[in-house]
């Protein structure tokens, strides 16, 4: 690599800092969050006429969904992305087995 290389590198990973929807999940995650905290804020304020306890219930359902949201989205896709990876692995021995003596489906019609 050269210098210009590297500080391209370094270029783009600043941008992927700064620009969230590069991240996987993050946009989502923070929609999600955002709109569940002012809801909840609202409410609470609706209900109970009490502003600045509204604002910590709203700021703290925002967190909690946004992390939950997210985490539960990156363990959906690293789950995905592991059956792929296992169907991908299974179609590669399959094609390469079919027609040999260690194929499966030989094995199991007993021809």
């Amino acid at each position: 690599m050269n210098v210009r290389e590297v500080g391209e590198v370094g270029r783009a990973e600043e941008e992927y800092k700064k620009n969230v929807e590069w991240i996987p999940c993050m946009r989502t995650s923070f929609l999600t969050g955002i709109s569940s905290g002012l809801g909840a804020g609202i409410l609470f304020f609706l209900f109970t006429s009490r502003s600045s306890q509204s604002v910590s219930v709203g700021a703290t359902v925002n967190l909690v969904v946004t992390l939950g949201r997210y985490f539960q989205c990156r363990w959906d896709r690293s789950q995905s992305a592991f059956e792929a990876r296992k169907m991908k692995h299974a179609l590669t021995t399959m094609s390469e087995l079919r027609g040999t003596e260690e194929d499966p489906e030989l094995e199991r019609r007993g021809d």
